[in-house]
């Protein structure tokens, strides 16, 4: 009877616990597993993911200017490699947040979707 009631709660214990996990394979995973966004002002930032291609479009007001390119990410650098030019920025990962630095100015994006990644 022991056994039993000790096996029974550890069964409800696993079932509880692994339908409440979302296996995270990385940082970048976690990143490229959302669209983030920032608006400060007039100003709005939106950074997209497809796959390893990253998109950053800045707008204000009716004029807007996007870079786009291969998206390289390490642990603390994320690295947009466009055609002809590449762009370096530090991040710093808190959950649903995430600074991004260029040219020591930092600029705080939130995630606003959850993608589903393979």
């Amino acid at each position: 009877m022991k056994h039993t009631f000790i096996l029974l709660s550890a069964a409800v214990v696993l079932f509880f616990a692994s339908g409440c996990e979302k296996v995270i394979k990385s940082t970048s995973d976690e990143i490229k597993g959302h669209a983030w966004s920032a608006a400060e002002g007039t100003v709005t930032s939106h950074l997209d993911f497809d796959g390893d291609t990253a998109r950053l479009t800045v707008s204000s007001n009716d004029e807007s200017t996007s870079i786009e390119g291969l998206c390289v990410i390490d642990d603390s650098r994320l690295m947009i490699l466009g055609e002809h030019d590449e762009y370096i920025f530090e991040y710093k990962l808190a959950g649903k947040t995430m600074t991004l630095i260029f040219d020591g100015r930092e600029k705080l994006f939130t995630a606003d979707s959850a993608r589903s990644t393979p």
